[in-house]
């Protein structure tokens, strides 16, 4: 089974966010698309991030005074590992977990 092929059934809409957004505009974004991470992209398109409710976890219990008024940038997974819609799923992983 093809990426292209577990998009094409769970749906092509990829929900991103950009860099400079805030934590609780992000927040906003899982609320509203059931979702539990964030692609961060560029104004190019370029992925230079991950931002998932793991960050929130971890970051609710550093700061929770401040944390959600931070920038996305500020807290992502830089330098995600990325694939193509052509590149064949990894054998064992859940469909939805892509």
């Amino acid at each position: 089974m093809l990426i292209r092929d577990v998009l094409n059934e769970k749906g092509r809409r990829v929900i991103s966010i950009g860099p400079e957004a805030s934590v609780k505009q992000a927040l906003a974004l899982f609320v509203e698309h059931n979702i539990g991470s964030l692609p961060v992209v560029e104004a190019s398109g370029q992925v230079i991030g991950i931002f998932s409710e793991r960050d929130v976890l971890f970051g609710d219990h550093r700061d929770f005074e401040r944390f959600h008024h931070r920038r996305i940038e500020e807290i992502m997974t830089s330098n995600p590992i990325t694939c193509d819609r052509g590149t064949e799923r990894v054998r064992g992983t859940h469909p939805w977990a892509i």
